[in-house]
C-alpha cells in the first residue's frame, strides 16, 4: 500500500483525557473509509500513564498516581508503560488490502514521522530507524519490562542510539491503528517512580530510561513550538497526497 494514493485527512491538535484519547483513536479507526488514512495530533490532560492491552496496572502505584493528580488508562495496542507529558502524541487510522503489511505500515509511517521531525529542525536530520529486531517477549521478563521507552522496537525513530518515538500498532480484521508519543522534553523519565518496585529496581529503571531515550528540546535546546512541529509532521504526511 502506498501513502500517495491515500487522501489524508487530519484532526485538530487537542488535549483530552486519557479515556477520551482512547475512544477517539478507536471511533476514528472503525469510522475511516477505504482510501483515505486519518492522521490524529494530540496531548494528554491530566498527564497520564497508558498501559499496553495484556499489561497489569497492578504494576501503578496509584496512591502516588492519585495524590499527584495523574491518570492512567489502557490501550488498545500492546507494548509496556507510556507517561504522556511532555510529548506530542500521533494516531493514524486506515484500511488496508490483505497485500498489505503492517510491518511495513509501521516503518513507513516511522519513516514520514521521521522526515517530519527533520524538516521541523535542522538538528534532528540525524535521526534513524532502528534495523534490530528486538527480543520483546524476553524483555517484558526484565526488570525494566514495564517500560515501553527502555527499549526500542525494529522500525522506531532514534536518534544518536536512543529511542525518541515510541509506536504501537493494532489490526482489526482490516482496520489498523498506530499511535505513539513524540517525545519532547524530558518529563516522561519520572515514569519509574510511578511503579511499585523496591528502590533498586527504581534505580536501575531510571538508569535505562534516562540512557536510551532523548526527546526533541535536549537535541535542539530550545523550547519545542508545538505549532510548527505539527505543521511539519502534516506536510510530511501530505508529500504528494491529497488532502480533504
Amino acid at each position: 500500500m502506498n501513502f500517495s494514493d491515500l487522501e489524508v485527512k487530519f484532526i485538530d491538535y487537542s488535549l483530552f483525557t486519557g479515556k477520551e484519547n482512547m475512544r477517539i483513536d478507536l471511533d476514528l479507526v472503525s469510522s475511516v473509509k477505504q482510501g483515505e488514512v486519518i492522521v490524529r495530533f494530540y496531548g494528554w490532560q491530566p498527564y497520564c500513564i497508558s498501559l499496553g492491552a495484556n499489561q497489569s496496572e497492578e504494576v501503578l502505584n496509584k496512591a502516588k498516581l492519585e495524590a499527584e493528580g495523574v491518570d492512567f488508562v489502557y490501550r488498545p495496542t500492546g507494548g509496556r508503560a507510556v507517561f504522556h507529558s511532555e510529548e506530542l502524541t500521533y494516531s493514524v487510522s486506515m484500511i488496508i488490502d490483505s497485500d498489505s503489511s503492517p510491518k511495513n505500515i509501521y516503518r513507513e509511517i516511522n519513516r514520514i514521522l521521521m522526515d517530519g521531525l527533520a524538516d521541523f529542525h535542522p538538528l534532528l536530520n540525524g535521526l534513524g530507524l532502528e534495523e534490530t529486531k528486538t527480543d520483546l517477549k524476553n524483555f517484558y521478563n526484565t526488570a525494566n519490562g514495564n517500560l515501553c521507552f527502555a527499549v526500542a522496537a525494529k522500525s522506531e525513530v532514534k536518534f544518536a542510539g536512543k529511542k525518541l518515538i515510541g509506536s504501537a500498532q493494532k489490526l482489526m480484521r482490516n482496520r489498523l491503528l498506530q499511535h505513539g508519543s513524540i517525545l519532547t522534553g524530558t518529563h516522561h523519565k519520572k515514569l519509574p517512580g510511578y511503579l511499585i518496585a523496591g528502590d533498586e529496581e527504581i534505580s536501575k529503571m531510571n538508569f535505562e530510561i534516562d540512557s536510551k531515550t532523548v526527546d526533541i528540546k535536549t537535541v535542539t535546546g530550545e523550547e519545542v513550538d508545538f505549532n510548527n512541529l505539527v505543521l511539519s509532521l502534516k506536510n510530511s504526511f501530505l508529500k504528494e497526497k491529497v488532502i480533504s
